[in-house]
């Protein structure tokens, strides 16, 4: 990319930081801003967990721009089916074997006589009005992902490699991209603790010591041993290592 590309993208995510500190609003925000930057039709992130070549890849959120709810419903359970993993995952699955962020469009997996002759595209994406993709899968962990995924409609030219590097440099660049341990952990897992207590163990759970808990919450050291105390109850546990262990281990 040149120089002025860079600066162009970094214009854009500064331009999304700075809206909000919610990673929600920050993530379609980025989206819907993508999808024209790499003249897309649709696009869409989301993150979830496994991995490939060792357990069933499992999308835990989702958020879409430029689909309406039936169209992205029904091209979200075409790429799930058996015939779309094998036309879009694979090829990236392969990559992802070599590095833990792997972007690639139709155009870098299939020629474009496999492609259109293949029967994913004849009998599933055509009869749609969709035709050519982008994406870029990120490995954060060991079975902990975020997708950034885009596509054009019938009848329009396939991704540059220019748009290609576009969407690789910010997945690899924008750290908010990236799951937090809060979105991680399931939301009955908070069940038995309050508002405090949960957010003491999300700060036990991003490695800080309990003094600097305690600082950051303007609170004494002896409250936070307490709610400390309370989570570990909860969970039947006696210290951070298993805390992390129990809820980290794959995040």
């Amino acid at each position: 990319m040149s120089r002025e590309e860079v600066v162009a993208l970094l214009k854009l995510v500064s331009s999304t930081e700075a809206l909000t500190p919610d990673r929600a609003v920050r993530r379609q925000r980025l989206l819907d801003t993508l999808v024209k930057y790499v003249a897309a039709d649709a696009g869409y992130y989301c993150w979830g967990r496994g991995h490939p070549d060792s357990s069933e890849v499992t999308p835990v959120a989702i958020i879409h721009s430029g689909f309406t709810p039936d169209e992205f419903a029904k091209f979200a359970t075409l790429a799930m089916a058996p015939e779309g993993k094998r036309w879009s995952a694979a090829p990236i699955a392969q990559r992802l074997q070599l590095a833990p962020l792997a972007t690639i469009s139709r155009s870098n997996a299939w020629s474009d006589d496999v492609w259109y002759e293949s029967d994913f595209f004849k009998n599933c994406l055509e009869p749609n009005g969709w035709d050519d993709w982008l994406c870029a899968v990120c490995y954060i962990s060991k079975d902990t992902w975020f997708n950034l995924s885009f596509i054009r409609r019938l009848r329009r030219e396939p991704f540059t490699d220019r748009e290609v590097r576009a969407v690789d440099c910010i997945a690899a660049g924008v750290a908010w991209l990236a799951p937090q341990v809060s979105e991680a952990i399931p939301s009955e897992s908070f069940i038995g603790l309050s508002p405090r207590q949960r957010l003491v163990m999300l700060m036990l759970l991003d490695g800080m010591a309990r003094k600097d808990i305690a600082t950051s919450l303007g609170v004494t050291l002896h409250t936070i041993n307490d709610h400390v105390k309370a989570v570990y109850q909860r969970f039947g546990i006696n210290s951070a290592t298993e805390l992390a262990a129990k809820f980290l281990q794959s995040v």
